[in-house]
C-alpha cells in the first residue's frame, strides 16, 4: 500500500514482514496520514470475518491471518476528559460521566449549579470540591445541626449572660451579633428597658447608686398611687430619698405632688413652673427643686 509500513508479526517462532492491506496512523510516517481500512468484502483472507475499521496481517493465501482492530482517533481529535471512537474514518468524542461538553471540549460537572447542590438554601452555601462532586458548608456565623453542614445549619448564639437587659430577650442576628429587644409592656433599646413608674422603682431599689435606699418612698408610692403608676400616665416622677416613713400624711395626695403629667429631662425644667399633678406648684434652679401649696 503506498506510504504504508506493513507490520512486524510473529509467526511460527520467527519474525516476518509479510504483506498488509491497512495500516494504522500510528503505524504512518510520523502519524501525518491514515490509510485507508483493509476490510472490504466482508472477510479478510483466511475466512476470518473483518473488523470494522480493522486491517489484516498475512500472505493472501494464509490460512490463518490475524485481524486487528484499528483506530484513528488521537489527542488532538477528544479532550482528555472525553472517550474517543472511531466508524471507519469517523470519530466521536463523547464525556465522561463526570464531564460535560461537546466532547473535544470537555469541564466538570458542577453539582452547585443546580439547587445549591442539593445543600439547604437558607442557612448552607455549596462548595465544588471536584468533577461532579461538591460539598455543603454552614454560612458564616453558623454551625452544623446534628454534626452535618447537609442538614442546615443553625445560628451560633451570641447572647451572653450580660448582652441584654434583664427583662430584655436576646437572639443572634444574621451577622453573628446578638440583638436585644424590651418586651412589648416596656420602652428601651434592649441593653436598657424602661417599664412603669413602679417597675423602675423597684429596680433602682435593686441595682445602682441607690440600691437598698428606696424602701420607704417605694412604701409611699404603692399606698398613695401605686394604680396610677403601673397604668396611667405618661408621668415625670420626682422621688424622695426617706430614710424613715412619712407619719400623718395623706400618701395619695403626696405621692400626686411628686408627679408631673407627661415625660421631661430635668434640663427642661430649670427655670420653669410646672403643675404638679396633685395641684401644687414646682420651680426648678439649678439643682434644687422647689414646691409651693403641697401636701399638708
Amino acid at each position: 500500500m503506498s506510504g504504508g509500513i506493513c507490520p512486524v508479526v510473529a509467526r511460527g517462532g520467527s519474525l516476518h514482514r509479510v504483506r498488509c492491506c491497512g495500516c494504522l496512523s500510528i503505524l504512518a510516517r510520523g502519524g501525518s496520514f491514515r490509510c485507508a481500512p483493509c476490510c472490504c468484502g466482508g472477510h479478510a483472507g483466511g475466512g476470518l470475518p473483518c473488523v470494522p475499521g480493522g486491517y489484516r496481517t498475512g500472505n493472501r493465501s494464509a490460512h490463518h491471518a490475524t485481524i486487528y482492530s484499528a483506530t484513528v482517533c488521537s489527542s488532538r481529535d477528544c479532550d482528555e476528559n472525553a472517550q474517543c471512537s472511531s466508524q471507519g474514518s469517523k470519530v466521536t468524542c463523547v464525556c465522561k460521566t463526570d464531564y460535560e461538553g461537546n466532547g473535544r471540549v470537555c469541564v466538570p460537572k458542577n453539582p452547585c449549579n443546580q439547587n445549591n447542590g442539593d445543600c439547604p438554601v437558607n442557612s448552607t452555601v455549596c462548595a465544588f470540591s471536584g468533577a461532579n462532586k461538591s460539598t455543603c458548608q454552614c454560612m458564616a456565623g453558623m454551625r452544623p445541626v446534628g454534626g452535618s453542614a447537609q442538614f442546615g445549619c443553625e445560628l451560633v448564639s451570641a447572647c451572653l449572660k450580660d448582652s441584654c437587659h434583664p427583662s430584655a430577650s436576646c437572639r443572634t442576628g444574621l451577622d453573628g451579633h446578638d440583638r436585644c429587644e424590651c418586651s412589648s409592656e416596656q420602652i428601651g433599646d434592649g441593653w436598657r428597658c424602661y417599664g412603669n413608674l413602679m417597675e423602675q422603682l423597684l429596680e433602682l431599689d435593686r441595682t445602682g447608686d441607690h440600691r437598698g435606699n428606696l424602701t420607704e418612698t417605694i412604701a409611699l408610692f404603692e399606698k398613695g398611687c401605686s394604680l396610677l403608676l403601673n397604668h396611667d400616665g405618661p408621668f415625670t416622677a420626682f422621688i424622695p430619698l426617706l430614710r424613715t416613713p412619712l407619719t400623718g400624711v395623706n400618701e395619695e395626695e403626696v405621692c400626686k405632688n411628686h408627679l408631673i403629667l407627661g415625660e421631661h429631662l430635668y434640663k427642661d425644667l430649670e427655670g420653669k413652673d410646672f403643675s404638679l399633678y396633685g395641684g401644687g406648684r414646682l420651680r426648678s434652679k439649678g439643682n434644687k427643686v422647689n414646691t409651693q401649696d403641697t401636701w399638708k
